[in-house]
């Protein structure tokens, strides 16, 4: 069984769909959740450690938990085959896929 929502306004637009094949599941976004409140301590007791200031700011325990992220995968919008106005008609002859 399937469930989606979504949302429009603004100028923005937000889209939400049931866990399934190839989506993360809610004991992952829990892992996930975990992961990130460590790191925050982690990196929150080095810079304590480091600079000596028992309260370091948000803003710089967030750029330093930045250096520490890496995308667990990445996608990148793919537009070659998108027609503009005025562009010429391509034939399915003329596709490169």
């Amino acid at each position: 069984m399937s469930a989606s929502a979504s949302s429009a306004g603004g100028g923005s637009s937000s889209a939400f769909s049931s866990y399934g094949p190839g989506q993360i599941t809610p004991v992952e976004v829990v892992e996930l959740w975990r992961a990130l409140v460590d790191l925050y301590d982690d990196t929150k007791a080095r810079m304590i450690a480091w600079t000596g200031i028992a309260t370091p700011a948000d803003a710089d325990i967030k750029t330093r938990m930045m250096c520490a992220l890496s995308p667990a995968f990445q996608a990148y919008p793919e537009f070659t085959h998108l027609r503009l106005p005025g562009a010429p008609y391509r034939t399915e002859e003329t596709h490169t896929w």
